[in-house]
């Protein structure tokens, strides 16, 4: 496949996402969004059919993490494990197949895992779908909070081209150590916010995040254990930030799901042209330090 189709492919969740997030009011259950879940991720092994079904993992992951984000939003510990799901899923995969090395048989197993888990759980409709829908006539998230959402997750995913820079400088191994860093950074970040400030810690974390970020790409690529972490733990602070500026818990999970989109938008860019990821760095840290 073309480089900017591969991750096209790749990214495609990070859009369908947004359509999770909407229906997300509408879902009674989530027992079956489990067990669609665990059949796509068998399914990913069937070229073929590989864009439809990374299309469904995305709205189905929308569905999970508003779910886990109406949950988690008004603890700062609970924020920064359930933000952090994305670098454990991130270990776990590097687990798998350094134990495995065959994805078509982590994805089987990943499967049948995903639905095991509702023999042990069972996933209720969030209370706070139906404050939403009682509210959503006369709420609407804020322009503001949309725009912090969008640039304080774009550094993320610029890590989705990180591998392809380090694989040619040798230096592949740093992801690991990074990632672990990331699950730290999570969890403390929102921490360090109730002490000195949300608006102050995300200041530090999006000031961090361009200066490494830039060094990382640039000349020194021993920058991502740093960026890394602060790049991802932003979207842990962020929440509690919004909240503190009066923006509603229920609005929160529409203005991730649609800042996500720089999930897509990015890695094609990337692929089109390689300084893309400076100047969308540069720029969303800014915005994200001003707002």
């Amino acid at each position: 496949m073309p480089y900017w189709e591969v991750f096209l492919i790749l990214s495609l969740p990070y859009l369908s996402r947004v359509v999770g997030g909407f229906i997300y009011t509408h879902v009674k259950s989530f027992s079956i969004p489990f067990i669609i879940l665990g059949i796509l991720t068998i399914l990913q092994d069937e070229i073929n059919l590989l864009f439809i079904v990374r299309f469904l993992i995305g709205i189905i992951f929308g569905l999970t993490i508003t779910y886990a984000l109406d949950k988690a939003s008004k603890s700062n510990l609970m924020t920064g494990i359930t933000t952090a799901g994305r670098s454990i899923g991130w270990l776990l995969s590097y687990i798998s197949y350094s134990l495995i090395h065959n994805w078509n048989e982590i994805n089987i197993l990943s499967g049948i895992i995903i639905i095991a888990c509702l023999l042990y759980t069972s996933p209720s409709p969030s209370a706070a779908s139906d404050v939403y829908k009682r509210q959503k006539k006369r709420n609407s998230v804020k322009f503001t909070s949309l725009l912090l959402y969008f640039s304080a997750m774009t550094p993320g995913f610029l890590l989705q081209v990180i591998p392809s820079i380090l694989e040619k400088e040798g230096l592949v191994n740093l992801l690991l150590p990074s990632y672990i860093l990331s699950i730290f950074t999570y969890i403390l970040l929102p921490l360090v916010g109730a002490n000195i400030g949300y608006k102050l810690a995300t200041v530090l974390a999006s000031t961090t995040t361009l200066i490494t970020g830039v060094l990382t790409f640039t000349i020194f690529p021993y920058a991502v254990l740093m960026f890394a972490p602060f790049s991802l733990s932003l979207t842990a602070v962020v929440p509690r930030y919004l909240i503190s500026k009066g923006e509603r818990t229920e609005n929160l999970r529409i203005a991730q799901n649609i800042g996500s989109t720089s999930g897509i938008i990015i890695p094609v860019l990337f692929a089109i042209n390689p300084e893309t990821s400076e100047y969308f760095l540069s720029i969303c840290s800014l915005i994200s330090i001003l707002i």
